[in-house]
């Protein structure tokens, strides 16, 4: 296993061979830097080093954010691009959900690594929030494969995409306090 020191003001953890003249995170000298011992076995911590959860958590809330410019899009301009925008949409739409489902099955391998279980109180939140999220994402998908592209359905696909950022914002803030919690061994 790799030597690691962390910085004592700000925290930082990193390996010891590559720590150069001043802290990467807070800037104070490398002399502040103190052994550390990682609680954490090689095996999960090699696992969640690979970041599944982390970038998996961004594709359905930029998917979320897209739809809703676009939707937007044909409100203020109706007349521009509708027929390829209105495909684009649906696609989007359709991809959702399975985006959805990937960060929140990343989300709970993740809790499981990390903490060793998940019974914990943020984690439960996390997977409430998720689940909604998961429902939200679905209704986004029905709306634009079921309806038309009226005025009608745009609205309802930018409130339901609304909803579902709303939903991975609050999953985000949780899961940043969630970022400092000592991790058992």
């Amino acid at each position: 296993m790799k030597e690691l020191v962390r910085c004592k003001p700000c925290g930082y953890i990193m390996e010891k061979d590559k720590l150069g003249e001043e802290c990467p995170a807070c800037g104070v000298s490398s002399k502040v830097f103190e052994p550390y011992k990682d609680r954490m076995s090689e095996k999960r911590r090699k696992l969640l080093d690979l970041d599944l959860h982390p970038i998996a958590v961004h594709f359905p809330q930029t998917i979320a954010v897209f739809i809703m410019q676009f939707v937007f899009l044909t409100i203020v301009l109706p007349h521009f691009k509708i027929t390829e925008i209105s495909a684009f949409v649906v696609f989007l739409s359709v991809l959702l959900p399975f985006s959805v489902i990937g960060a929140f099955v990343s989300g709970v391998i993740d809790g499981k690594l990390r903490f060793k279980k998940l019974g914990t109180i943020a984690l439960r939140r996390k997977i409430i929030i998720g689940s909604g999220m998961i429902v939200s994402s679905v209704v986004v998908a029905f709306i634009a494969i079921k309806y038309d592209y009226t005025l009608s359905t745009k609205i309802a696909l930018f409130v339901s995409s609304v909803v579902t950022l709303a939903l991975a914002i609050s999953l985000a803030v949780t899961g940043k306090k969630l970022m400092y919690a000592e991790m058992p061994g």
